[in-house]
């Protein structure tokens, strides 16, 4: 599932220039200013807007949790660089115990069965993960299924003022959950890299700062901590890693693996270049935790492989090297950019060729739970289709991914 982060802010600066009237180049300020302040926001007193700060500071969930910030160094940089972040843990101990997800939340894995007796892959916890792990932890152990969300983005058209967020929600919240406040929580402000540095530089500051923010979830997801469920229980939870969401190739930060120009662009796998657009993957290899520190031998082999040779802070966050295991596995698109990017208008060309389709569609689209955060799509027309073959932007992703569930 993804957070839209992007979308967040575009809301905030809009409902501040209608509303209390701050402006784009304020509202860089006042990102600065917090920063400044280590993302408190009760220790702004003198700002012209406080309504508009707090209004900034309930678009991204900075309301009411305290910041850590822990220094990175870079070698070969003169500075250091700040990462800000709060607890993982307890981080999902809120989202975790918080009634509001009581609907819905699941505890363990329950697969579900058809009439022919094929397992139903429908949801996170009918899925394959959750149930391989549950298999390999005591039966009194809960595991909690980890979502981790990045997107680095900016504040203005101008591309001057950047943040980096980083989200965390639980597969344990079912999917119609995670879109609220009680859903999702803001984990951390990763460090925006100077323009300057090495490509090289930029991916160790990353994974620097993703293994400062992530060193209590390592440890956790080994030895397992308490935490109350919404229903007041005490239970023994195991998180594990089960998706990081992003966009490519800001992901190729993540996997520590070289994008699209390299020989083997993907993250997941050492599939070539030139065989990406076909649909025969046979011989083609996973990459996996072991092969990925095998290569971190030789440099020479790493940039064969497209591996750039840096330890990623995901690895043996899940403790089992089997298939359900592998961290590379969780890395997952981020589908509102790929809305954004227009392969949505290519998918819709096909379907309004034939309209009864586009009909079903249609009628799904009316059928939208409330909480699906519509901005701005037409209503439907008599005769023509919501469905066009216009580029959408990322506002309408939720209203899409809901029309085509």
């Amino acid at each position: 599932m993804s957070f839209d982060t992007a979308l967040e802010f575009y809301l905030f600066i809009m409902a501040c220039n209608r509303g209390s009237g701050l402006s784009v180049p304020n509202t860089a300020r006042l990102l600065k200013f917090l920063h400044a302040q280590g993302l408190d926001l009760s220790r702004i007193t003198d700002w012209h807007s406080k309504t508009a700060a707090l209004k900034y500071g309930r678009s991204i969930g900075l309301s009411g949790r305290t910041y850590m910030v822990r220094e990175v160094h870079i070698e070969g940089w003169p500075r250091p660089f700040y990462v800000r972040f709060t607890s993982p843990i307890q981080a999902l101990r809120g989202l975790f115990g918080d009634q509001s997800n009581s609907s819905g939340f699941q505890l363990w894995a329950t697969p579900q069965i058809d009439a022919s007796g094929n397992l139903l892959f429908t949801t996170p916890s009918t899925a394959s993960f959750w149930m391989e792990a549950q298999a390999h932890v005591p039966d009194d152990e809960v595991i909690c299924p980890v979502i981790l969300a990045s997107d680095q983005t900016t504040l203005d058209g101008t591309m001057r003022t950047r943040i980096w967020p980083l989200y965390i929600s639980t597969a344990n919240i079912p999917w119609h959950r995670r879109w609220h406040d009680a859903g999702k929580l803001l984990l951390a402000i990763l460090p925006e890299p100077n323009k300057h540095m090495l490509p090289m530089q930029k991916v160790e500051l990353f994974q620097k700062s993703l293994g400062i923010v992530l060193h209590e979830l390592h440890r956790a997801s080994k030895n397992p901590v308490d935490m109350v469920d919404p229903w007041g229980v005490s239970r023994k939870v195991r998180p594990l890693l089960y998706a990081y969401i992003g966009d490519y190739p800001e992901t190729c930060r993540v996997s520590c693996t070289l994008s699209l120009k390299s020989s083997k662009p993907c993250s997941l796998c050492y599939i070539s270049r030139k065989r990406l657009r076909q649909t025969d993957t046979r011989g083609v290899h996973l990459r996996t935790v072991a092969g990925q520190s095998k290569l971190l031998r030789s440099e020479r082999e790493a940039h064969q492989y497209s591996t750039i040779p840096i330890l990623s802070a995901l690895w043996e966050i899940n403790f089992s090297e089997e298939p359900w295991g592998n961290t590379y596995l969780s890395m997952m698109p981020d589908i509102l950019h790929v809305f954004y990017l227009g392969v949505w208008k290519h998918l819709v060309t096909v379907l309004i060729s034939d309209k009864d389709i586009a009909k079903i569609y249609e009628e799904r689209y009316l059928r939208m739970y409330p909480d699906a955060h519509l901005a701005g799509l037409p209503a439907p027309i008599p005769g023509k289709y919501f469905i066009s073959s216009a580029s959408y932007t990322g506002a309408e992703h939720s209203g899409m991914m809901l029309s085509l569930s």
